[in-house]
């Protein structure tokens, strides 16, 4: 069964270091994370969001996809319930990113927003 993954989050899983532990900020439906186990590029990925129904989709996906026993899922405004070991990539596929909620993690990882415009480019 192929992931239904949009384009938008297929180029963030391009720059996701093979062999990385990844956590997916803004997980929504959880297929970017689905896709990072299934395609082998990750071999854990935490999944956050910051509303519960859809962390529970993200939860439903990866059991569908049989992929759950390597994710974790956490209720999570931004980075701010995010454990600073959880992951050496971090993915934020939300519109907006806080600085002062990321900057204890910058320091030693991998960082990839990608957001939709806003406006027309």
């Amino acid at each position: 069964m192929k992931v239904p993954i949009s384009n938008r989050r297929l180029l963030c899983a391009e720059f996701v270091p093979r062999g990385t532990r990844a956590a997916d900020i803004g997980t929504d439906h959880g297929y970017l994370a689905v896709y990072l186990l299934r395609e082998g590029i990750c071999p854990f990925v935490t999944a956050a969001d910051l509303r519960e129904q859809p962390l529970q989709k993200a939860r439903e996906n990866a059991a569908r996809f049989g992929v759950a026993d390597r994710m974790q899922f956490l209720l999570s405004d931004g980075l701010q319930s995010i454990p600073p070991d959880a992951a050496g990539t971090i993915v934020m596929t939300m519109t907006s990113v806080s600085r002062k909620a990321g900057s204890r993690f910058l320091k030693n990882l991998s960082l990839i927003h990608i957001s939709e415009p806003t406006r027309p480019l």
